[in-house]
């Protein structure tokens, strides 16, 4: 095996059972670790992960993974934010999300949430500096959403192109304080209330990559 970057990948924190799916709700919700029995991750402050003085260039990435399914076309948001508090939705910074996109009519038949959707985002620290006797970073953030197309059901059996969405912006993030440990999280919106409108993240991790 080479080692030619002398670099690594690492594997942050994995997400040890599935979240509670969302359904019958248009309430915007944590959908990633979210029980007593799959406890919710806290992740180290930047400068835990490395030190200050080789913040830059560092990267992180967000994998997510689940079901969804859906009657009708109801729309559906996804988003994954860190926090510095958990679960709540005044202090929480986005790293990226879709809009209120539509989905594809009857995903993976209703509630049995058998088509599929993905989550991929890479953070990249570029500046870090010190303002006022505090560390301060700039960041990017970009990636992709990806959920079964109309009437496409996963679990092996997807026939249908799926509908991608890119995530995250091409403008620099600085409310990230690289001092600070916060908490990844991925939330949920849907635009209908129904019982077949249901989407769970049975995948969720967290990874150094350089």
């Amino acid at each position: 095996m080479s080692f030619v970057t002398a670099t690594n990948t690492e594997v942050l924190y994995t997400m040890p059972a599935p979240g509670t799916a969302l359904a019958t709700s248009v309430t915007k919700t944590v959908i990633t670790a979210n029980s007593t029995t799959n406890p919710p991750y806290q992740m180290p402050a930047l400068t835990a992960l490395w030190p200050p003085d080789r913040l830059t260039p560092r990267a992180l990435r967000f994998v997510a993974r689940g079901g969804v399914g859906t009657t009708a076309t109801p729309t559906l948001q996804v988003q994954l934010y860190l926090d510095p508090t958990q679960n709540s939705t005044t202090s929480q910074i986005l790293l990226g999300g879709t809009g209120a996109l539509t989905t594809g009519s009857a995903l993976g038949s209703g509630a049995s949430m058998n088509a599929n959707w993905e989550l991929e985002l890479d953070m990249v620290v570029t500046v870090m500096g010190v303002t006022s006797g505090a560390y301060n970073c700039t960041v990017y953030t970009n990636g992709m959403f990806t959920i079964s197309g109309t009437g496409t059901a996963g679990n092996d059996a997807a026939t249908a192109v799926a509908t991608a969405y890119m995530i995250g912006s091409n403008t620099a993030k600085t409310t990230i304080v690289p001092s600070t440990s916060y908490w990844p999280e991925i939330w949920a919106t849907w635009g209908t209330s129904n019982a077949a409108n249901s989407i769970q993240c049975s995948q969720f991790m967290v990874m150094g990559l350089t």
